[in-house]
């Protein structure tokens, strides 16, 4: 069953059905994002966390199905689960969790505020085993779709 999953992922991603269109400013607001984030960590004695392309490019399938998709939440139903998304990247996973957050209007300041105000968020943003991360921000519906998936 995991392997047709991740088959069906590559194969969405391979005909470019997950592609979404860039927000404007979303590359300065990962990056601003990436650094706030590894101030929190900073802060809490832990490592800064590396980016990895094979995280955000299981961030950005996230990102964008949500806002194609127009929902919120770790999974759409009969879509991949984040296992699956990060497996179908190829990256050596053996831990990985992901943080979800929409807002108005591309503002890492806020996000990162919902993140660190939730025990939940903020544990994975803390969590020691993950050593790398991928960021992505799509927009559709109205709303601007932030997915952070950390990894190791």
């Amino acid at each position: 069953m995991a392997f047709l999953r991740v088959a069906l992922v590559w194969m969405l991603m391979a005909s470019g059905a997950l592609a979404c269109a860039a927000v404007q400013g979303g590359r300065a607001a990962e990056a601003a994002l990436l650094a706030a984030i590894n101030a929190e960590r900073s802060a809490q004695g832990l490592p800064a966390w590396a980016l990895s392309g094979a995280l955000t490019q299981a961030a950005e399938m996230q990102a964008c199905d949500m806002a194609r998709h127009n929902y919120f939440g770790h999974q759409r139903a009969g879509g991949p689960d984040l296992a699956a998304r990060v497996e179908s990247t190829g990256y050596p996973m053996r831990a990985a969790g992901e943080n979800l957050a929409w807002t108005q209007r591309v503002d890492p300041a806020q996000v990162i505020g919902f993140w660190r105000d939730s025990a939940g968020h903020r544990a994975t943003m803390l969590n020691p085993r993950y050593r790398e991360v991928g960021l992505a921000i799509a927009q559709g519906n109205g709303r601007i779709y932030w997915a952070m998936v950390a990894g190791r």
